[in-house]
């Protein structure tokens, strides 16, 4: 019995860690395409990034002031990936209405958070 609860406890812990919602500047899973072709309203919901220091203090470093004008926008992949050149940042976070956002602190990430209409609520790093 003891086995049995044991090896369901580590299977859990490791769906757990399997997806963190983040992905490498560039690079587009499955789920993002998914939502990219299916988003309503026109608004496109993937994520990404070009992954070119903008703006920055530091190549890399993520700068949230260069790019508060663009909160209440409509979100879009190209609206995004204007948002992480200017910011300088060089990853990239998007997180939907439900989705989990990672905790871990990143300074040179760019978080970007969507409302239920598909509207940027929030920019910042981290």
């Amino acid at each position: 019995m003891i086995r049995k609860l044991f090896c369901v406890a580590v299977l859990s812990m490791q769906a757990a860690c399997a997806s963190t919602g983040l992905h490498a500047p560039g690079a587009a899973s499955s789920s993002d395409a998914a939502l990219t072709s299916s988003s309503e309203g026109g608004a496109d919901m993937g994520m990404g990034g070009s992954g070119i220091a903008g703006m920055g203090s530091q190549a890399g470093v993520c700068n949230d002031d260069a790019v508060q004008s663009l909160v209440g926008s409509k979100f879009s992949q190209s609206l995004a990936e204007q948002a992480q050149k200017r910011s300088g940042s060089s990853a990239l976070q998007v997180v939907k209405p439900g989705q989990v956002m990672t905790m871990g602190y990143n300074p040179g990430r760019l978080d970007i958070i969507i409302d239920e209409h598909g509207t940027l609520s929030s920019i910042h790093c981290g």
